[in-house]
């Protein structure tokens, strides 16, 4: 009989630890909502100023500055065209030795 009894103690410890446990849960998810999160935030705030640190706002053509949108579009597909334009010969050499 001692034993039921002991078993009935340890489980209503485990069912108060669940209770607990759920309380703080929602506890700290009430305060999130709440206060917000300071990372969160901060994260947000450097991706944003990150973005506009790197955003292209014109672009040098010729003589000129140039900043609108289709012309600056346009002279940076020339650029990345004429950098990463494919050619026939790979020029791949080993010691003087040319590779076809």
């Amino acid at each position: 009989m001692e034993t039921k009894n002991n078993y009935n103690s340890i489980k209503r410890h485990g069912e108060n630890d669940k209770k607990i446990e759920s309380l703080s849960c929602q506890k700290a998810r009430a305060n999130w909502f709440k206060n917000g999160d300071s990372y969160t935030r901060f994260v947000h705030s450097s991706l944003r100023w990150r973005r506009l640190r790197n955003e292209v706002k014109g672009i040098q053509v010729g003589d000129h500055w140039c900043e609108e949108p289709s012309i600056v579009r346009s002279e940076a597909k020339k650029l990345f065209e004429a950098r990463f334009k494919a050619t026939k010969d790979l020029g791949v050499r080993l010691d003087e030795v040319e590779f076809k």
